[in-house]
């Protein structure tokens, strides 16, 4: 039987500006877009969400279905809207504001949870998880992944600009590092969440109290690198990317590979860095041609 993924993260659609004119649109989210690239490849995928029963819902909806995800798991509520994030760049590219419209009921979303076995690979991350309204009942589900034996990915990934004080949300962001096997972060994550821009550091200091593995992408310098229990050496293979939606394929190809390399449960927590560095470059080469 195939090894199943279940990804928990928000659902919006964004419009890109530059110089204030709308230019393309698309569905937004690093884990939207990681469940939707591994469905188009043929991955057993469920994503669990909300969306408004509204158009700007089904558009989401009707990207993922598109892309082979099981999307049973969106909750379409109808008191509020399904959030659009606005962002302006400029006449250059350079990335520049963004500003989301949206609202959610009072009550965090009700879905009934896909079935998770032994091995399956769960993944949760983003303002989600570290959001009062919906890191509690998260949390249970990601509890009960790790009590199933399924691997928990953690990719924090979350807007600051949504977050008003990092000492508010600490103890939750903490949680979901402690509940994870591996964690995919990028460098920006770390300093919004240690105030360390030095990954090694960061994670010999911090995020290994927590998790055994962390995979942390520098966009800077296109540096790609896994950290784990056995080496807390860095296994490089990057180069520097600029496609915005490149993150999310590289997201989804570190899952992809977790698969292919036979990582389980049982193995997750003692990895060689010989199967370290075949995961980010496989990883790598998933996102290269999957964006």
């Amino acid at each position: 039987m195939d090894r199943k993924i279940i990804i928990i993260g928000e659902s919006s659609l964004e419009i890109l500006f530059t110089d204030d004119i709308p230019g393309e649109s698309f569905p937004g989210g690093v884990l939207l877009n990681a469940a939707a690239r591994l469905g188009s490849d043929g991955r057993q995928v469920s994503f669990v969400s909300e969306a408004a029963n509204d158009h700007v819902g089904d558009i989401i909806v009707n990207f993922l279905q598109s892309n082979g995800v099981d999307v049973r798991s969106i909750d379409r509520y109808t008191e509020g809207t399904t959030p659009v994030k606005l962002i302006f760049n400029g006449a250059e590219g350079q990335t520049g504001s963004s500003v989301r419209y949206g609202s959610y009921p009072l009550e965090s979303f009700g879905v009934v949870w896909p079935r998770i076995d032994p091995d399956d690979i769960l993944v949760f991350g983003g303002n989600y998880c570290v959001d009062p309204r919906g890191h509690d009942r998260i949390y249970d589900i990601v509890k009960y992944a790790a009590e199933r034996h399924a691997i928990v990915v953690y990719v924090p990934n979350f807007d600051m600009n949504r977050v008003h004080r990092i000492t508010k949300v600490m103890p939750a962001i903490l949680e979901n590092f402690e509940s994870s096997n591996i964690v995919v972060t990028r460098t920006a994550d770390l300093r919004d969440i240690f105030n360390k821009e030095n990954a090694a550091k960061a994670f010999s200091d911090h995020v290994s109290f927590y998790s055994f593995n962390m995979v942390n992408y520098d966009s800077p310098t296109g540096s790609l690198d896994f950290f784990h229990r056995k080496s807390v050496d860095k296994a490089n293979a990057g180069q520097r990317q600029e496609n915005r939606h490149w993150f999310a394929a590289f997201v989804a190809g570190i899952i992809d590979a977790l698969i292919k390399n036979d990582v389980t449960s049982a193995t997750i927590d003692n990895i060689e860095n010989e199967t370290a560095v075949k995961i980010i470059q496989e990883a790598k080469s998933f996102a290269e041609n999957n964006i």
